[in-house]
Formats: structure tokens, sequence, C-alpha cells
């Protein structure tokens, strides 16, 4: 397989990136505003990363992407190995610890879950709670309003902890874009872990045919996951989740192609250093 890298290869690539970043912003306005609702108290050190954990995971990632990105296009000079690859190797751990303590935040969306019950009490538009909240959607939490009561009038369920109402179908919205969070966080750890490992053995010149085709047996279920999760988010109306997902996807296509590439690379050099001279 020859991978071609011109202007038009390179030019969308690194749009993919920059509308990453510009994701990564708007994930960071949406859980400030989420965070300004369901928080009046403000936030302890250890709850900020389940405020925030979409701002903080996309930030991560972007900067283990754009790792991922010159550890695969580009051969620093030699003169310069000896601290490029520990700065490189430095910052990519950091990476990793934000994103896997970012899955922790996503896991403990799922506490959220367990503090809703079924709620028996009057009418709650007639107790004059401006505190209240109801909830449309993950991170769509808006202040109750008649037009949420009447909803209500054949079930709800309330968080006493977040003062916070839902319908049985508003609730099963949340629970389900919830879980895709937390399913897609971890496959997107578990891929861009097996890529880590591929990135780790090119450079220390230890990878195999053998080895890329099981990376890749590997990485095809927790891929599908992902595709699957970006449609569902495009189904259940989180449009910018699924664009955001679609974004991700692309972009670490292209890392796989710059790995294919630099493979192929080193492949014509060996070949070059290997054949007879005449």
């Amino acid at each position: 397989m020859q991978i071609k890298k011109g202007i038009v290869f390179t030019s969308f690539k690194y749009t993919m990136y920059a509308l990453l970043f510009i994701n990564t912003i708007s994930f960071y306005a949406i859980n400030s505003a989420s965070e300004q609702i369901t928080n009046h108290e403000g936030l302890a050190l250890g709850e900020i990363i389940v405020a925030y954990a979409d701002a903080i995971d996309s930030a991560s990632w972007l900067l283990l992407l754009l790792l991922f990105e010159f550890e695969t296009s580009f051969d620093p000079p030699e003169k310069h190995e000896f601290w490029i690859q520990p700065l490189i190797g430095a910052a990519t751990i950091a990476c990793w610890v934000v994103i896997v303590y970012s899955f922790y935040g996503y896991v403990g969306g799922l506490d959220m879950l367990g503090d809703f019950a079924a709620y028996a009490g009057p009418d709650p538009c007639s107790l004059n709670d401006a505190g209240a909240l109801f909830v449309a959607s993950l991170d769509d939490y808006i202040p109750l309003d008649p037009s949420h009561c009447a909803a209500m009038a054949s079930g709800a369920l309330y968080s006493a902890e977040l003062n916070m109402y839902a319908t049985p179908d508003s609730f099963a919205l949340l629970k389900r874009l919830i879980w895709i969070d937390v399913i897609n966080a971890g496959a997107w750890i578990i891929v861009a872990g097996i890529i880590e490992f591929e990135i780790f053995l090119r450079v220390t010149r230890g990878v195999s045919p053998e080895f890329l085709r099981i990376a890749n047996i590997v990485k095809f279920p927790f891929w599908m996951i992902l595709v699957g999760a970006t449609i569902l988010w495009w189904i259940y109306g989180t449009f910018l989740d699924a664009w955001d997902a679609f974004l991700w996807i692309a972009a670490f296509f292209f890392i796989e192609l710059n790995m294919i590439a630099k493979h192929e690379e080193r492949a014509k050099k060996r070949s070059a250093r290997n054949s007879p001279e005449v």
C-alpha cells in the first residue's frame, strides 16, 4: 500500500486537528455552563475532573494526538534525539495520566444516576423552588417551568442532592448518554494504547508484520464501538458529540496512515542499505 502525502492530504489532516481544537473550546464552554447551574457552592479539587470531564479529556487527547502526529510524521535530527525523545515521553505519560483520570470522571457521572428516585410529592411547580432544574439531556439542565411539570404529570424522578427533576424518558436518555460516554472513552483508551505500543515498537525497530496484523484485528471491534457511539449520538440529537467523535475517528485514521507511510519509508531505506552495490 503506497501512501502519498500531498498538499491535499496534509491540508485536510490539519483542518481536522484545528476543528478538534475548536470542539475542545466548545466542550469547555458547555461544561462551564453546566457546572455553574448545578454547583452553586463551587467545586472541590476532586470534583473538577467530573464537572469538566469532556473538556479535560478532549484537551488531553488533542495533545496526545499531536504527539502521535509528530512521532509518526517526523524524524528529529539525531543530534537532538537525546532531549526530544525524553520530552515526548514525559508529555505522553502526562497525557495518559490525565486521560485515564478523565475516564474516572466519566465513570463518576454514573453516580449521578443513583441520586434519582421516583417522585411522589406535590406538583413541583407549586413549591416555588426557584433553584429547581429539569433534565433535558446530558449537560443540558434548565430551570424548571410549567411545561416540564405538565410533562411529569404521568411520572417523574427527582434528585434531592441536585434539586433536579426528570421525566422517565429524559432520565432514560440521560442514562444512555452517560453510558455511551463511558464505553466510548474506554474504547478510545484501548485503541490509542495499541497505537502507542505500535509507535514504541516502530521507534525501537521491534515491530513485525505479524504483530501489525494482530494489532489491527484487536483494534477493529473497538473501532466499530467508536463508530457505533458516533451514530448513537447523532440519533439521540447530541450533534456536537457526534461531530466531535467523527473528527476524532478521522484524525486517528490519519495517524494510522502516517504509521503505514513511515513503515514503508523505513522498509525502503533498509532495502537500499541491504541491496548490493553495482
